[in-house]
């Protein structure tokens, strides 16, 4: 790796440029001596030199002239500037977390989704520590001082507001809109700022196969793989509702109206009412879903209202005679989502991701962001939040959601089958009528809950973030309290759950076993897609990212995908 740019001079102390100490103020004795104090530990001990008085003396001042706090900032300055990640704290019901003051009242949306990213989770850290092209300053900056806000979060310093603004700063100079027209900081989406950090560091894709079903005959593009980084859930406005049920009506019951199909009595178009019929007889009652959240087996597909609503209008009754043009027709067709459960290292539109690699975001590690649309607009454009409750829970069976061409994963210690369970890691919660207004506080499991996944609910340990809280900005939280779940169901907007892969080796202590490693446990990623001559082809469909380059440096390498079977399906732009 060559020389990397260092910002510890030329932006991340900025405003030494403007201090008054360029005019030779005097100072006292023991300021002079605490001055000296600071010198020698930057360039004895941290090697920096390129720190002049006036940039020391204004560390010192921004630490009430405490040189152990001044020489703590400025480790956390060389730490970052050097692209080094502390890893997240280990909690206990006695450790202290600062967290990040509020800048001018607007930067919770920022200070809250950082918190839930980082503070208990390591998953995202691969953003901030790949290496960036100088060609791409802004980006660098910005990593630069992301990095220094989540090492002094995990180390349990304070972020001052004066550096939340350095980071705004920062943000808006990598496009990222943050102000009025009148220049003053306001208060954004906090969903909108993670797409746009994950876009910025290139965080790769998750991978949804899209599948259309209709009593016409076959298209190509009734088979499709679409990519994202958040799921978006719609919530109900006129009922309570769970979380895993609302991820059922948005993989499984999606009606697609006015889609152009030929109709005919071929083959191919017998084959897919037979299977629209075979599919009805594997449904279940819909009222036993909101009961109990799953089907009898635990994981067979419990879909009614999209196969019976077909069945109604979507059929070959539906299509008859209706919108007839060129061959084809109007169809109404059932839409299936499911989750491909590996990374993509590109999208829909056939751009890779080269600057990651699969060590940085491996398959057992897998994050799913889900934003909860909690708020409508009138027609006036004014927003209000819909204030439903919704049931957050703990952890949701996967596997049902989960590719079923996709062989399940199989334990590499017992041969048994692994069940995909996600887990809650953290959650950002919003108080308010708008994303634009109101506040923004965060929750986060403390890592170590992971270390033994059987922990019960009475000895895990969470953290409540709130930067407007001046008297304890980071509460720890014993067991999931029930003000907790309260609030989480009643404001979550972005909750971010991992994929955990449990084995089930001794009987008595039922998913007991975390395994995450890329040889405990196997995934089979086949596709299948049937061609319009009604014969099914199996296709390997791996784009994660591969290396190209093997390197002995700490940094991440710049990699090539060689996802090209990726590129010979068909697929869609967004989420339909």
């Amino acid at each position: 790796m060559g020389k990397k740019r260092s910002f510890i001079k030329s932006f991340l102390f900025p405003h030494h440029r403007h201090s008054s100490h360029n005019n030779e103020v005097k100072l006292t004795e023991e300021q002079a001596t605490a001055l000296a104090s600071i010198s020698h530990y930057a360039q004895h001990h941290l090697s920096i030199t390129s720190l002049n008085q006036s940039a020391l003396t204004t560390i010192l001042e921004s630490n009430a002239w405490d040189t152990q706090m001044a020489a703590n900032e400025l480790e956390d300055y060389h730490e970052a500037d050097s692209g080094l990640l502390w890893p997240p704290p280990r909690i206990e019901s006695d450790t202290v977390l600062l967290g990040s003051e509020n800048d001018a009242y607007t930067s919770c949306y920022i200070d809250s989704l950082l918190f839930a990213m980082f503070v208990g989770l390591s998953s995202f850290d691969p953003l901030l520590t790949y290496e960036i092209s100088d060609q791409f300053e802004p980006q660098q900056r910005l990593q630069t001082l992301l990095r220094f806000f989540v090492n002094k979060l995990r180390k349990g310093h304070l972020i001052k507001a004066e550096f939340i603004r350095c980071l705004r700063k920062a943000l808006q100079a990598a496009k990222w809109a943050g102000c009025d027209v009148d220049g003053a900081w306001t208060q954004e989406d906090a969903s909108e700022l993670f797409m746009f950090i994950t876009e910025t560091f290139d965080l790769p894709y998750l991978p949804f196969q899209i599948r259309l079903f209709h009593g016409a005959e076959r298209d190509m593009d009734d088979d499709r793989v679409m990519t994202d980084r958040v799921l978006s859930i719609a919530v109900p406005e006129d009922h309570n509702a769970k979380l895993e049920n609302l991820l059922l009506d948005h993989f499984y019951d999606n009606i697609i109206t006015g889609i152009k199909r030929k109709v005919g009595n071929d083959q191919s178009s017998q084959q897919q009412r037979r299977q629209h019929r075979r599919r009805q007889s594997l449904s279940r009652n819909t009222s036993n879903e909101e009961d109990h959240g799953m089907s009898s087996d635990g994981d067979e597909l419990s879909i009614t209202k999209g196969v019976e609503y077909f069945e109604m209008v979507g059929g070959e009754e539906g299509s008859r005679g209706k919108g007839r043009r060129g061959g084809q027709v109007e169809v109404t067709a059932w839409q299936v989502l499911e989750l491909l459960p590996f990374y993509s290292g590109m999208n829909e539109q056939g751009n890779s991701i080269e600057t990651q690699t699969p060590q940085n975001f491996p398959d057992w590690h897998l994050m799913l962001p889900i934003v909860l649309n909690r708020y409508r607009y009138d027609q006036q454009g004014n927003s209000h939040k819909i204030k439903t409750i919704i049931d957050i829970p703990e952890q949701i069976e996967f596997n049902r959601f989960v590719n079923r061409n996709t062989d399940y994963p199989v334990c590499g210690t017992c041969g048994r089958r692994v069940e995909c369970v996600m887990r809650l890691q953290s959650a950002v919660c919003h108080k308010g009528d708008s994303v634009y207004s109101g506040h923004y506080i965060a929750y986060a499991k403390a890592s170590n809950n992971t270390d033994n996944l059987s922990t019960s609910d009475d000895n895990e340990i969470w953290l409540k973030f709130d930067d407007l809280d001046a008297t304890k900005r980071v509460r720890t939280i014993i067991g999931r309290h029930g003000t907790v779940q309260a609030e989480l169901s009643r404001d979550a907007y972005v909750v971010f759950y991992e994929l955990v892969k449990l084995c089930n080796h001794d009987s008595t202590t039922p998913h007991s076993m975390d395994i995450k490693g890329p040889q405990s446990v196997v995934f089979d990623e086949t596709v299948v897609i049937t061609p319009k001559d009604g014969k099914e082809e199996h296709e390997t469909l791996d784009t994660r990212v591969t290396p190209t380059t093997t390197t002995t440096t700490t940094t991440a390498t710049t990699t090539k995908s060689t996802s090209s079977s990726f590129s010979s399906i068909k697929l869609s732009c967004k989420f339909i």
